[in-house]
């Protein structure tokens, strides 16, 4: 098995797999009627023939769809928990969620290569499958990728405390008054989302890191808010358009769902709900967002006024 992280893979060749990247042939990724990668691949096998696989993380929604290529069957209800997870439904214990229990075994494993990363996080979920756990009720065990991620949770949830105090709190107002966190150049783990989404309605991470694949700015709701983006996404739209005056790339526009782009790189729409905004990935020659980390900000908080 060979496993290579590239965010920025847009086609498989006839000898590779890609998951969470792409639309095409050999392409695993979300779709309207499939809301997580894994569920795509129930309903569309791809058989496995030691193909290479392309992958943009190594988050739940990637795991499983390796497991399945490689291990074959996979008992439906782990097929369900990813399609939760990917949606962001939050798991309420959060000591014992796989999403979070496998966040952190990636955050132990910095030295290793991306297929060396994939084949422990296999080993991992693997166990788990063949003890039948729910993976939102995992138990304590003694397994040891387990207990390594299940420390790193208990680090994880300490640091969070910092992220918090570090980062700028607003109250915004958009249907009603909203708890808003913008919070830069901190790395946001599973157990860091999930115990954003109990606290705030609105997350905006800004990370310089990850500057061009498309993650260095997301914006996000909690699953419990009753509203959406769409507004604050067309304005960043308008923004961005602004920016590059007559040259934004338009040669290849990118499909998006609910709306005519015109643009090979928008902001990302979160197949038209509106619940994550994430800024345009670099492409070739075209970098991503032209527009500065305050401009967003700003940006932000002139949509949803801010409360006094």
């Amino acid at each position: 098995m060979k496993i290579i992280f590239d965010p920025y893979k847009k086609e498989a060749k006839e000898n590779e797999i890609l998951i969470g990247l792409g639309n095409g042939k050999n392409s695993i990724n979300k779709t309207p009627k499939f809301p997580s990668c894994t569920l795509f691949l129930y309903h569309n096998p791809i058989k496995y023939n030691h193909q290479t696989i392309y992958i943009e993380d190594f988050s739940v929604d990637t795991i499983i769809p390796i497991y399945m290529l490689v291990y074959g069957d996979i008992p439906k209800k782990y097929i369900d928990y990813a399609t939760h997870w990917e949606i962001g439904e939050v798991d309420k214990k959060i000591l014992k969620s796989y999403g979070v229990i496998q966040g952190a075994l990636i955050s132990t494993l910095k030295e290793l290569n991306p297929t060396d990363k994939v084949k422990k996080s296999l080993e991992l979920l693997d166990f788990f499958v063949k003890n039948n756990y729910d993976l939102d009720n995992i138990p304590y065990n003694q397994n040891p990728l387990y207990l390594q991620a299940f420390n790193e949770v208990c680090k994880q949830i300490k640091n969070f405390k910092k992220i918090i105090k570090s980062s700028k709190k607003y109250t915004l107002f958009i249907t009603k008054p909203i708890k808003a966190i913008f919070i830069e150049n901190q790395a946001i783990t599973p157990i860091a989302k999930l115990l954003l989404r109990k606290k705030f309605d609105l997350i905006a991470s800004f990370n310089e890191k990850y500057k061009g694949s498309g993650n260095d700015v997301v914006i996000s709701i909690s699953p419990n808010a009753n509203f959406n983006l769409k507004k604050l996404w067309e304005n960043l739209e308008i923004e961005e358009t602004k920016k590059w005056g007559n040259k934004r790339p338009s040669d290849k526009p990118r499909k998006l769902i609910g709306v005519n782009n015109i643009y090979n790189e928008p902001w990302w729409n979160d197949m038209g709900n509106y619940t994550l905004i994430a800024a345009p990935k670099s492409v070739s020659n075209q970098i991503g967002s032209k527009l500065s980390y305050d401009e967003i900000k700003n940006i932000i908080l002139k949509t949803y006024k801010e409360s006094k």
